[in-house]
């Protein structure tokens, strides 16, 4: 007999109230683990056995097995059948509330009555045998077409996930997250469990915790549960970044929403928080408290301390709804399971086999302690990618992440291979343009002069290489096309000039392994794919990385201006620091964000003032509102660089830095 089956108790038998006859059961079924047997109701009322890993219960509710979906659903518990909840619970444990089982008398006394068994007619028989045996062929046949078409593919894996989103809206970036899914590295918990009861109750969960504790992966997980589980209609997931992208969008009834870390922008726009607060409090009525969606938030713990007593009335963020993800949030046992997990799915290249040690000391990587900011999770995965970090587990139990990080980027930064100079000018690039970088960003008109600056300061020029004049001279030989005059063959001689000049590059983002263990290849485009870090906390530590190892208005000048606007801050004046004395937490810059010293202030108004001139600054009738121009000085330094304040009225640089 199939244990993991819903096996209904032998007639008049019902599920028993007390420990010791649950025990019974329970040596009689024989689960794998003894922790997965369950007695309970089905939706019919019809009370049944079967192995399955049990899930939270939240107080005043009732845990059935819905037979149709293939898993464990809640229901309100009702006093009038017995005792209920006053606490969560495990469903495992039901046999403690007699109002969750006793509501199965209804099948004891209509069990009495059994219905005669129907009689199918012979031609009815024979009609039914034959649409049986046409669905098998037909499902066949499209089970056959699908192998064929996934066999054809190029990617390792079959994201099977891809009819669940809504491609326009899912970002690149956490492209990561549904390969790790699909890949099985998500390793369940209590946490999780309780996370299913808290977002089936009420419909909306917020994921608090710090960088890379594992808040989006198990939004994602939470919202893709319902797909698999076969529920009609929970069939889209769809990811924003702010309230602005929820609210302006129609929403398919039955679709999983995700708000990635959207307390990001106010930490730029803290004034805008109140009026998005009034339109999460509409989209509640219209579409959470009615049941049409199912929203998850993540919010990073240092952000949410600053904005919870903003959100605290918004219904969206009753405390019922609200949990925190950290390393506290797992037992040993599941953070074994979990190092296992990202041991075993990691991506090792065959040469390095050797490396992929699945003896690698467990017991050491629990001994390791998340940081401001990396938490536990992340670093296990970036140990995992980096046959380098795995050596020196010690040093990283010893001295922190955070500490042998800068160290690993001193070393490749003071690297005298050509090869690994440029390597780390590429992943430069990729922290200037956002966190993200493609092999056309190097052909572009906009981006490839960025690289060439890069290139220069960082004394990474290409080697070996034939002088551009004549690369230029082979290109143009080979391009000409004597049909046409030089000015229109100028663009395939272009092209094809770049596409030589920077294969190399290209070539590095494939296979340099120090890359490979920052960036992560998503997207199924061979032609232009796109190289990402593996964690927004990764490309944050290398942007605060980069602006303490290089000349400040190096960064400023040529990071992005959505770089500047939404990873950096200015540092606290002598003013704020003397007051804070008494609390110097105060005192610290938002977790991962770039804290610009008063000395750059001009510098960085500068760069600030040409895009917003030239409408480039992404929203830019918003930037008045920018908490840069609620800076004293900077906004001073500013009306000077616009011209607004004429410096010889008594209002001067020095006397603005002073």
């Amino acid at each position: 007999m199939e244990r993991n089956k819903f096996r209904p108790r032998p007639s008049q038998e019902l599920c028993p109230f007390e420990v010791v006859e649950w025990e019974k059961l329970k040596t009689t079924w024989n689960c794998t683990d003894p922790a997965d047997y369950h007695c309970l109701p089905d939706q019919y009322n019809v009370p049944g056995q079967i192995c399955v890993k049990p899930h939270w219960v939240l107080k005043n509710y009732c845990p059935i097995y819905n037979t149709a979906a293939a898993k464990i659903d809640l229901l309100p518990c009702d006093l009038q059948y017995g005792a209920c909840s006053d606490k969560d619970y495990r469903s495992n444990e039901v046999f403690n509330y007699s109002a969750c089982l006793n509501k199965t008398e209804i099948y004891k006394e209509s069990s009495t009555l059994k219905p005669e068994p129907p009689v199918l007619p012979l031609m009815a028989g024979i009609i039914a045998a034959v649409v049986v045996l046409c669905l098998l062929v037909l499902a066949m046949c499209i089970i056959h077409i699908r192998r064929r078409r996934i066999g054809r593919k190029k990617t390792e894996y079959n994201h099977q996930l891809q009819p669940l989103l809504d491609q326009s809206s899912f970002p690149v970036g956490l492209q990561k997250v549904m390969d790790y899914l699909e890949r099985g590295v998500f390793s369940s918990s209590k946490f999780y469990e309780h996370a299913i009861g808290v977002l089936d109750i009420h419909g909306c969960v917020s994921l608090i915790g710090p960088p890379g504790s594992g808040k989006t992966l198990t939004a994602v997980q939470l919202a893709i549960r319902k797909y698999r589980g076969g529920q009609g209609g929970m069939s889209r997931l769809i990811v924003y970044h702010t309230v602005e992208e929820l609210t302006k969008t129609e929403h398919t009834d039955g679709a999983y929403i995700i708000l990635d870390d959207w307390l990001d922008q106010y930490m730029h726009y803290p004034a805008k928080l109140e009026e998005d607060k009034n339109l999460l409090d509409g989209f509640y009525v219209d579409f959470v408290k009615s049941k049409k969606v199912c929203i998850i938030f993540t919010l990073k713990q240092d952000r949410w301390k600053c904005f919870q007593k903003s959100l605290s009335n918004c219904p969206l963020f009753k405390t019922q709804c609200l949990l925190t993800i950290n390393s506290k949030s797992f037992s040993k046992s599941e953070l074994r399971k979990m190092i296992h997990r990202n041991i075993e799915h990691c991506y090792i290249e065959e040469e390095d086999s050797e490396s992929k040690d699945q003896n690698m000391n467990v017991e050491n990587l629990l001994k390791i302690k998340g940081d401001r900011e990396f938490s536990f999770p992340l670093i296990v995965d970036l140990i995992c990618v980096n046959r380098r970090w795995k050596r020196i587990v010690p040093l990283i139990e010893k001295d922190g992440f955070s500490t042998i990080l800068k160290m690993f980027f001193e070393k490749w930064l003071k690297d005298e291979n050509a090869e690994e100079k440029r390597s780390f000018c590429i992943l430069v690039f990729a922290a200037f343009l956002g966190g993200k970088v493609s092999s056309s960003q190097f052909k572009s008109e906009i981006t490839r002069p960025i690289y060439e600056r890069i290139c220069q300061e960082y004394s990474c020029k290409s080697e070996n290489k034939l002088s551009v004049e004549r690369q230029k001279f082979n290109v143009e030989d080979e391009c000409l096309d004597a049909k046409k005059t030089k000015s229109e063959n100028q663009p395939y001689i272009k092209e094809k000039w770049y596409r030589e000049r920077y294969q190399e590059e290209i070539a590095l983002l494939h296979e340099n392994q120090r890359l490979k263990s920052c960036l992560y290849k998503v997207g199924e485009n061979e032609e232009d794919p796109v190289f990402v870090f593996h964690h927004d906390a990764l490309f944050q530590f290398v942007l605060q990385y980069i602006f303490e190892s290089s000349r400040k208005t190096f960064f400023i000048e040529n990071a992005s201006i959505d770089v500047l606007i939404k990873n950096c801050c200015i540092e606290a004046g002598i003013i704020e620091k003397f007051f804070a004395k008494s609390n110097e937490k105060k005192l610290l810059s938002p977790a991962g964000m770039v804290s610009f010293p008063t000395d750059v202030i001009k510098p960085l108004a500068e760069r600030i003032y040409s895009e917003v001139k030239e409408n480039h600054v992404f929203g830019a009738a918003h930037w008045p509102h920018h908490v840069f121009m609620k800076n004293e000085t900077f906004s001073k330094i500013w009306d000077i660089v616009c011209m607004k304040t004429n410096p010889s009225e008594g209002v001067s640089e020095t006397t603005v830095l002073n």
